[in-house]
């Protein structure tokens, strides 16, 4: 388990975390709400978006933010301890899952992974075929703050199904609390990509699903170390791992086990953000900032805004 003080530091050297607590600063968001849902769960998708893997300056993007974010160091404290942010490091809420989908044939076709990933593509974070659920805070998921925002690697034709899942009481969940633990989960379950002449330091290390789920049900990744551990690499013998792919706090289904299933009526257009009083969405809002001044109509203040291109998305279900 980690300390209060580990959780500090790690919050400063994730680059998920320190966006976030640079959106949370640039909006003039109260750390007594940026720490509830919808503002925390809306502030990690525009965290996520700023941090888009497949863009070209991605690397420098992670460097910069956190460089900039330790100014804020003091700030750190304060929202992991807040009593109301103690949902963050939450276990799997079994009786609180949500999926977002773009067929309800997905949940009568949930499937165990049968085969390894392949090597060099980044589906090894998750098997080929996945299903995937969120927490429900409220009326809002993480899911619904992606789309909200515009954020993450998802850009779905609308309306979507709906449904609350019940995780089955005996069903074997494996937690990520910390980037060790995707490392461990990785590490144990190991597929090692290798190319010749590649040094050790740059192999990249996967879980073998097939073997995970012999093991676990489903692997579940909390709000906290969603914001921790994405794209904070740990090195061991075998390679390194990091977790990359993983766009918000989720539930990774490796075989159907929900005890009951509610239908819910259709999503028919995108959830209104909780940032509307900005005049843009907060995908607008660079970390590193930008050229134009907006005002801030419902935190108050000037922010440095600019616009983003979303050229990279592509369709798929959750």
């Amino acid at each position: 388990m980690d300390t209060a003080s580990d959780r500090e530091e790690m919050f400063l050297q994730a680059p998920v975390a320190c966006a976030f607590l640079l959106l949370c600063d640039q909006l003039g968001v109260p750390l007594d709400e940026a720490v509830r849902p919808p503002a925390a769960l809306d502030l990690a998708a525009g965290g996520i978006s700023d941090m888009y893997p497949w863009a070209g300056d991605h690397e420098q993007r992670k460097v910069a933010v956190v460089e900039r974010a330790a100014r804020l160091r003091h700030l750190v404290p304060r929202l992991l301890e807040h009593p109301d942010s103690s949902w963050w490091f939450a276990s799997l809420e079994r009786d609180r899952q949500v999926w977002l989908g773009t067929s309800r044939d997905q949940m009568q076709s949930i499937e165990v992974p049968s085969e390894a990933p392949p090597p060099r593509e980044y589906t090894p974070q998750m098997p080929p075929a996945y299903f995937l659920t969120a927490t429900r805070y409220g009326e809002r998921t993480a899911f619904h703050s992606l789309l909200a925002q515009w954020a993450g690697d998802w850009d779905p034709e609308l309306p979507l199904p709906q449904a609350d899942l019940h995780v089955a009481d005996d069903a074997r969940v494996f937690e990520i609390r910390s980037p060790q633990d995707w490392y461990e989960l990785a590490d144990r379950y190991a597929v090692v990509p290798v190319e010749r002449g590649e040094p050790m330091a740059d192999r990249q290390i996967f879980p073998h699903w097939t073997k995970v789920a012999a093991d676990w049900d489903i692997v579940h990744l909390s709000f906290g170390e969603f914001l921790l551990a994405t794209f904070v690499p740990i090195a061991g013998p075998l390679g390194s791992a990091r977790l990359w792919t993983w766009e918000s706090e989720s539930a990774l289904w490796l075989r159907p086990c929900y005890s009951d299933r509610i239908e819910q009526e259709p999503l028919v257009g995108r959830p209104r953000s909780a940032f509307e009083g900005v005049g843009v969405r907060i995908r607008h809002l660079r970390t590193l900032g930008g050229e134009d001044a907006r005002l801030s109509e419902r935190w108050g203040g000037p922010r440095r805004m600019k616009a983003r291109s979303r050229r990279w998305w592509r369709s798929r279900g959750r």
